[in-house]
């Protein structure tokens, strides 16, 4: 299965995990743009954007780490209180046929209790671009490219949501100090057979690379598939599709393990429930065949596995400026630095909205449960936090954040180096944030 690139608009001063402003997820509410580029980047042209913040906070890990373990640099040991700032340039392009964006980020903490360094600094760089053509009145053509690096390294969305690459400078998911790279590429034909029918193609490979080498293998994945889809009424539809995933492990020997093969065939549903159209429920269901390694006799087997795969969403809007969303999500996935995939079962629940005109909060906890090498239930993590924000200005805002993260890998997991096998850790962050638009230029409308 394609591992996901996420490389979103950075505003610093969200610590929580990935929870964007409320103004933000519903543009036709009151209150847009209290809280600085809560404005779709849809409704912009060309702009150039630029976050800062600077905090005061508490972190408190508790770890346990292989006796094998080489990395004494890890994020997950910087504890006890602390100070800094954060800053992120972010330029966006849209465009009906073509858009790009790029960002950079810079974190900078003091650590007083951390007596050999009390200095952490972390940096982070993204861009990516898309281009979308029409070939005939009916086929069209898709073009996507995504590349990130960064100084940490998290261990795919296994240890958090996002996954891949820390680029927000928190202290919630970053684990290892493993300067690092990621690059991923998309090509997809479609083509409409009727207004209710259609039909795609596609290939991608993605790349993860990491500078110091030895210590994590460079992986790859070239994907291949195929698609179908049909929908029965406005909000009922069901689709075919088949599609290919081969990861390389990038050694000396070139290593390859067998490949994910995704027999997706489901059905596909999303309404408003009510009358009010304030409930929203959608679903997709669909199949997959992953292999999973072993040792027999000497010799390295793989076994096929069968598993249904699939999602349902629940949101539900309360009153003008609330948002009351949960979901559940099963798949397989590939993550770097692990050489087997892993059966992952995910829940969460989320709740954000505005106490007063110019105060929101927000809150999510995420619980999943994984079988890494597709057996037993060999992985569990949670991740909470919570948020309060007030608007000093359109443009600056003061904020008071909350998050609590656990993960426990099992022991017959097989870790990347430096992956600490138990994380136990909570902490806090108050500061202030200014949001400022640096140059605006001419876009698509």
């Amino acid at each position: 299965m394609t591992l996901k690139l996420h490389a979103t608009f950075l505003v610093l001063a969200l610590t929580a995990l990935g929870v964007r402003p409320a103004a933000a997820q519903n543009p036709k509410r009151p209150f847009r743009g209290l809280f600085g580029g809560a404005q779709p980047a849809n409704t912009r042209g060309q702009m150039i954007d630029l976050s800062m913040s600077a905090f005061v906070g508490w972190d408190q890990p508790q770890t346990v780490v292989d006796p094998l373990a080489s990395s004494s640099d890890e994020r997950t040991q910087v504890s006890g209180p602390y100070s800094g700032g954060s800053a992120s340039v972010t330029y966006t392009h849209p465009g009906e046929h073509f858009s790009f964006n790029a960002d950079g980020s810079a974190f900078s903490g003091y650590f007083p209790d951390n007596n050999e360094d009390p200095w952490y600094d972390s940096y982070s760089a993204a861009a990516g671009l898309n281009w979308h053509g029409d070939l005939s009145r009916r086929t069209h053509a898709n073009f996507s490219e995504s590349v990130s690096a960064s100084t940490d390294f998290s261990a795919g969305a296994i240890l958090g949501p996002g996954g891949g690459l820390s680029n927000t400078g928190s202290f919630t998911n970053s684990l290892v100090r493993e300067p690092s790279m990621f690059t991923q590429t998309q090509v997809q034909l479609t083509h409409d057979f009727s207004q209710k029918s259609s039909g795609s193609v596609y290939y991608g490979f993605n790349y993860s690379h990491f500078f110091q080498g030895d210590e994590f293998p460079d992986t790859g994945g070239h994907s291949v598939g195929g698609r179908y889809s049909h929908r029965l009424t406005k909000n009922l539809g069901y689709h075919m599709g088949y599609s290919y995933y081969h990861q390389v492990l990038f050694d000396q020997e070139q290593q390859s393990i067998p490949g994910n093969h995704n027999i997706d065939v489901g059905l596909d549903y999303g309404r408003a429930l009510s009358l009010t159209r304030t409930t929203k429920f959608s679903f997709g269901v669909g199949s997959t065949v992953a292999s999973s390694s072993g040792v027999e006799n000497g010799h390295t087997t793989f076994t096929p596995n069968y598993f249904l795969v699939g999602d349902v969403n629940l949101t539900q809007e309360l009153g003008q400026s609330w948002n009351l969303g949960s979901f559940y999500n099963r798949s397989v996935n590939y993550y770097p630095g692990f050489t087997q995939p892993s059966l992952n079962d995910s829940a969460g629940v989320s709740l954000n909205g505005l106490l007063a005109r110019h105060v929101d909060v927000s809150a999510n906890a995420v619980y999943q449960v994984g079988r890494i090498g597709l057996g037993t239930v060999n992985f569990r993590s949670w991740n909470a936090s919570a948020q309060i924000r007030t608007a000093i200005t359109r443009n600056i805002a003061a904020y008071a954040s909350y998050f609590y993260f656990l993960s426990d890998f099992g022991g017959d997991v097989a870790l990347p180096p430096g992956v600490p096998r138990y994380v136990d850790r909570n902490g806090v962050r108050a500061g202030i944030t200014a949001w400022l638009p640096l140059w605006y230029g001419r876009g698509a409308p």
